[in-house]
């Protein structure tokens, strides 16, 4: 036997230390060994979703973050200039009236682009949250094609239904080894869409059977029903809606991320060293804690 749960590898790719850190999906796993086929199974569709997920947001990776840097370049060359000139001017030690009048120059100078740098900013951002707006709307569509009619055809539909009739004739254990049978068969061969339909199925008589008192969760048939109906429902999803929903928490963390950037931008150059050192800081920072959606480079 096996678990459905290994421990995160090392990796490059920031979202995989994101979805390790998020444990993305495995809210309602029952934390019991899995079948190493059904396990396997799981796994492959789990992959399937990540990879469809990450397609869905590979622009905006890119795209938000290179933006604003595009938006941020030319006050960046204007106030970098006036920025070393002032520090020159302070470390030098000089107090004569013409060098504190440089100085109070230099400052309002670098006031008014920092205001300009800042607005500019807030502007791309703001456009960029918008597209961020937009994927989540198209995302929610692909979500919501979840709630479509279930395909009644197929020889799993059929092969469930004489499970059904027969299992009317026998105990819990028999019938929930039976149910595991089911799952077993349709597990051998990649899940089609009718496959999916009959696995949902299952999964709604599954939860009927969960609400009854022979197989009550602390008894190990009751372990075996739960474990099972984690498997059943996660092979029941579509991983292109699967990858939708996984895309959706990337988007949301995109905002937040988003937000995180366009205040660094700005702050890069900020009055105080602390906000400054803070804002360099925060650039810096990746995984969980830091930049995982957007791509900094």
């Amino acid at each position: 036997m096996t678990t459905v749960f290994t421990p995160p590898v090392p990796s490059d790719e920031l979202l995989d230390l994101h979805d390790a850190f998020a444990r993305v999906d495995d809210a309602d796993a029952p934390g019991t060994p899995l079948d190493p086929m059904l396990g396997d199974r799981v796994r492959e569709i789990d992959a399937q979703a990540t990879n469809f997920g990450r397609f869905l947001i590979r622009q905006l990776r890119e795209t938000v973050p290179r933006r604003l840097r595009d938006v941020a370049a030319p006050f960046e060359r204007d106030i970098a200039p006036r920025e070393g000139e002032l520090a020159q001017i302070r470390a030098s030690g000089d107090q004569s009236v013409g060098a504190q009048g440089a100085c109070l120059l230099l400052e309002r100078q670098i006031a008014g682009v920092r205001g300009n740098l800042q607005s500019a900013v807030a502007r791309e951002a703001s456009s960029q949250g918008e597209a961020l707006d937009r994927l989540e709307q198209e995302l929610r569509k692909i979500v919501a094609t979840d709630d479509d009619p279930e395909e009644d055809g197929g020889s799993e539909r059929a092969m469930l239904d004489r499970a059904l009739r027969d299992m009317e004739h026998v105990d819990e254990n028999e019938a929930l080894g039976m149910a595991e049978s089911l799952v077993h068969k349709w597990s051998r061969e990649p899940i089609t869409a009718s496959g999916r339909a009959a696995l949902r199925a299952l999964a709604r008589v599954l939860r009927s059977w969960g609400r009854t008192p022979g197989y009550a969760r602390e008894t190990p048939r009751g372990t075996r029903l739960a474990t099972l109906a984690y498997v059943v429902g996660r092979l029941g999803v579509d991983p292109r809606v699967a990858g939708a929903l996984r895309a959706l928490q990337y988007v949301e963390r995109g905002r937040v991320e988003l937000a995180q950037l366009a205040r660094a931008v700005v702050d890069l150059h900020a009055v105080t060293e602390v906000d400054r050192t803070l804002a360099a800081s925060t650039l810096n920072a990746r995984g969980p804690g830091g930049f995982a959606v957007l791509k900094l480079g």
